[in-house]
């Protein structure tokens, strides 16, 4: 069946449907700010067998992959948080000024162009029937919200990364 996804690049309409939860992030906070919620999209149980297997069809030629902390087996901030630490301390020992700056990344999923990150997938050289069934499966998928046992209507989702996604 996957196989079968792959070579024509379609899905059917279970498999681009989903249920957005959303999900306290400070219970001690405001629970009537938007900000301290965090939404998690949640599929069918087959739907993420079909992440698994695309999971394990990828691979990157990005030498850009090697300096990636965050999301990445074996890997944290928390090295990067050291790796930066330690060249600070080094410049500034040997009496250089260093300037750094910080970007706030925090709702970068939520604002992904996915059709620039499939332009970047092919550049890439990630398999032309991956990349076509992923922006198949983007394009054409609906969520609902659940809230407190309510379900929404479903609607569209025209950026943003897939939430809780594998």
């Amino acid at each position: 069946m996957f196989s079968w996804f792959l070579k024509f690049g379609v899905l059917p309409v279970k498999f681009t449907q989903s249920t957005i939860v959303p999900l306290v992030k400070d219970k001690c906070a405001d629970l009537s700010d938007v900000e301290n919620y965090r939404a998690i999209m949640i599929s069918n149980a087959v739907t993420k067998v079909l992440e698994f297997v695309l999971l394990d069809k990828l691979s990157s030629s990005s030498y850009v992959d090697e300096y990636q902390f965050g999301f990445k087996a074996k890997h944290s901030t928390g090295l990067c948080t050291n790796v930066l630490k330690r060249t600070i301390d080094y410049y500034t020992e040997r009496g250089s000024y260093v300037f750094r700056s910080f970007v706030d990344f925090s709702k970068a999923f939520d604002r992904v162009n996915y059709w620039k990150l499939f332009n970047k997938l092919l550049d890439d050289n990630i398999a032309y029937d991956i990349v076509k069934l992923l922006s198949f499966w983007y394009s054409h998928q609906s969520v609902s919200v659940c809230w407190q046992n309510t379900q929404s209507q479903s609607f569209g989702i025209q950026n943003g990364t897939r939430q809780g996604s594998i």
